[in-house]
């Protein structure tokens, strides 16, 4: 069983490995067979001087993009627009759940959208009226709308204070201002191919500051985004979220979420989350996540788990090079850790299965709280996971562990980690492990006895 268990890993390491280098290549294109057609809001009235409300430049430049069937490049000059999404009007595409056409609309392919100014939504209005408690309200600074080979480069979006900067809530009703939203529609289950969101700044938005749905070959890179809710995709292939800022998300900055397949999130900085992880992987297959400095996260550094909107658990995920700091410093979670590993709330129908965290660095500060601290937690519905080659430095709570096993799992490998604190740290197990357990190889940790009926387990020299 040890055996299979480390040929069937290695062979998702070498599989991750060869989607990495596939994800990397930029998506294949050919060029339009139409004639670009170039805008800017100025041409239709828009002051741009940071006091005069756009939006009716905006809605006019809309009706001439909404007659035109060919390529379209917007450019946004140098300025600030202020705008006002209740001068857009809003559908509702399911109960409570309400959007409006975004300020900016691509539904031609190889559209562009450049940006020297900031668009800035209008602060001091009532954008709750006519919602119920707990209705939504999505609105984008630019919306990809079921095209192909769009680019989005360098958009400033500032939300002004005006979103709703905080999870959902009942008890009101919720505004979600999004920098660059990419959308299939009801009923429309195509992925939509090559792209891109880059260089963009997301400011203060309620919502995802970049989420892209139903996309293939897509591009998230080099953002910077501040006090919004993260970037990610959902029912997406073959796509990337690399070298990107976040400065106090609320939820988990970079996010695979629900349905994914080949997703790489690289070389990714997150500094201080408000609520979520730093990352999310949930409900998603074959994801590497490599070479991000993930620091002072609310809740997890990276959570790799079962999605609840999506129904499906996740499998075939590297976690390799990462540098994890302080994490899991104040959400009231069931399982607190740098990574945790399945479902930390209560089992789920879907397996998370084949899990590699390897080569990646980890400095504690010993505030995870009380017996439930650990570097790693593995939680519900976690399966075939292997721990190796990390480091961790730093202190320890009395009750942290390296890792801690919270719920049954099987085939459990922990090799060749370091632990560099002044005292010997611990691998608890709270729960048995079934078929393959192997620690081996590791400094400075011991496997805590009595805590559970391993079955198998080896504890080698």
């Amino acid at each position: 069983m040890f055996n299979r268990s480390i040929l069937g890993c290695l062979m998702v390491t070498c599989l991750l490995g060869m989607q990495t280098n596939q994800l990397l290549a930029a998506p294949s294109t050919s060029k339009p067979s139409q004639a670009t057609l170039k805008l800017n809001p100025m041409d239709f009235g828009a002051t741009g001087d940071g006091k005069t409300d756009d939006s009716v430049a905006f809605n006019r430049m809309h009706e001439v993009m909404a007659q035109t069937t060919g390529p379209i490049h917007v450019h946004i000059p140098a300025g600030v627009y202020m705008v006002n999404p209740l001068k857009m009007p809003k559908i509702e595409l399911s109960p409570g759940i309400l959007r409006t056409k975004a300020l900016i609309h691509l539904a031609n392919d190889y559209s562009k959208v450049t940006c020297d100014g900031v668009i800035k939504v209008i602060k001091g209005l009532d954008y709750t009226k006519g919602m119920k408690n707990g209705h939504e309200w999505y609105w984008s600074g630019v919306l990809i709308n079921r095209a192909n080979y769009c680019t989005v480069d360098g958009l400033n979006f500032d939300g002004n204070g005006t979103g709703t900067y905080t999870g959902w809530i009942a008890k009101q009703p919720n505004l979600r201002w999004q920098g660059v939203s990419a959308l299939g529609a009801p009923g429309d289950t195509n992925l939509y191919v090559g792209n891109r969101v880059i260089n963009c700044t997301v400011i203060s938005g309620g919502g995802q500051a970049i989420g892209m749905q139903y996309q293939k070959q897509a591009i998230i890179a080099h953002n910077v985004l501040q006090d919004s809710s993260g970037v990610g995709f959902s029912r997406s292939e073959d796509c990337q979220i690399v070298n990107n800022t976040s400065i106090r998300s609320h939820d988990a900055p970079y996010l695979a979420n629900g349905r994914c397949n080949n997703i790489l999130i690289a070389n990714n900085i997150s500094r201080g989350t408000t609520n979520g992880s730093g990352i999310d992987v949930v409900g998603c297959s074959n994801v590497v996540v490599r070479g991000n400095i993930i620091e002072d996260s609310a809740a997890w550094g990276l959570l790799i788990g079962f999605s609840a909107q999506q129904k499906n658990g996740c499998d075939r995920v590297l976690v390799e090079g990462n540098l994890f700091v302080n994490n899991c410093r104040s959400v009231d979670t069931p399982m607190n850790g740098e990574i945790c590993i399945g479902r930390p709330w209560s089992p789920s129908p879907d397996p998370i299965s084949h899990v590699t965290i390897m080569g990646n660095q980890f400095k504690l500060d010993g505030t995870h709280g009380p017996d439930k601290g650990s570097m790693i937690s593995i939680a519900h519905n976690a399966n075939h996971v292997i721990v190796q080659n990390n480091t961790a430095h730093g202190k320890l709570s009395p009750s942290d562990a390296i890792v801690t096993v919270w719920q049954p799992t099987s085939d459990l490998i922990i090799k060749g980690n370091t632990w560099m604190g002044d005292k010997e740290a611990r691998v608890v197990l709270k729960a048995p492990i079934k078929k393959a357990f192997v620690i081996k190889d590791n400094i400075n940790i011991a496997q805590t006895p009595g805590q559970a009926d391993t079955n198998s387990a080896s504890n080698a020299d």
